[in-house]
């Protein structure tokens, strides 16, 4: 008893204090923690199915709960195998589900992704859409632990390259660069693309949730309630930023939005850490 009762004191000084576990350090990451029963574990995939079909459905693509819920399951099959476990600072298990469903339902032929940090995502992509032709951008490589072996690679800004959406054929982007979206939904449409996943789109009154929030997000395109010239101002960690917001650039990229998707919290059914604001945009065509 006196053992481990030292034991347990020794864990609660060295493990919680400097990540020491004498015994043996636990699995931290969410999905360390998960039903394991198939029937509840199909029971789950049956809502998170649901959720995720009326949001592809806000976001013009067709998917009945049925076929999203398959492919929710299948990503369930395939996560664990998944190149970079570790993927702190960047998509975790309820962001990555929504990425792979809806690349997957969506099944472009032609994939930008604008931000690569350790892979994940890239990962992520390619197991949605095994015969994309995909190129990848960021400003820095220092941190990738996953390459893929069929992509295209450049260090820098996906502008820097003349790279067209694709003719006669599907093309998405997937922006997680932290750049202001209206920037980057007036870029993807002069290049001719027409659907685009955005990451980290807070809303205005949230902006303290993320180091670098894109400004102004999609959610602050969409809102009415921000005027012209108003002063964002938030704290984060105790360092206090503030930003003015131009209504005249926001609404220039608004009047391009054919249809927005707002992710759904999939954390009520989960219970696993709130997701980084994933937004699906459908823009219009170019004009003829």
């Amino acid at each position: 008893m006196f053992r481990h009762l030292l034991r347990v004191w020794l864990n609660r000084i060295l493990f919680h204090r400097i990540g020491l576990d004498i015994k043996k350090r636990r699995d931290e990451s969410e999905y360390a923690s998960r039903m394991l029963s198939p029937d509840l574990i199909r029971r789950q995939n049956r809502t998170l199915g649901r959720l995720i079909s009326d949001f592809l459905q806000a976001g013009e693509t067709d998917a009945a709960p049925d076929q999203v819920t398959e492919a929710v399951s299948e990503f369930r099959d395939i996560y664990p195998a998944r190149p970079v476990v570790d993927n702190a600072g960047g998509s975790g298990f309820a962001d990555s589900l929504l990425i792979f469903v809806t690349s997957r339902l969506i099944n472009p032929a032609f994939i930008v992704e604008s931000g690569v940090h350790r892979g994940h995502s890239t990962w992520l992509l390619r197991q949605a859409c095994p015969d994309a032709e995909i190129h990848c951008f960021d400003i820095t490589f220092s941190e990738r632990r996953y390459k893929d072996k069929t992509a295209t690679y450049y260090a820098h800004d996906w502008m820097d390259t003349d790279l067209q959406a694709a003719k006669n054929t599907s093309s998405m982007i997937f922006f997680d660069d932290h750049i202001d979206h209206a920037l980057r939904l007036k870029q993807a449409h002069e290049r001719g693309f027409e659907t685009i996943i955005l990451d980290d789109d807070f809303s205005a009154d949230t902006l303290y949730a993320t180091g670098a929030p894109p400004l102004p997000s999609m959610r602050m395109i969409m809102d009415d309630e921000l005027s012209d010239g108003q002063i964002l101002e938030w704290q984060r960690h105790g360092k206090v930023f503030s930003r003015t917001f131009d209504k005249v650039h926001s609404d220039g990229a608004r009047k391009l939005v054919k249809s927005v998707a707002f992710a759904p919290n999939l954390s009520e059914t989960l219970r696993y850490k709130p997701q980084s604001g994933l937004t699906l945009v459908r823009l219009y065509g170019p004009t003829p």
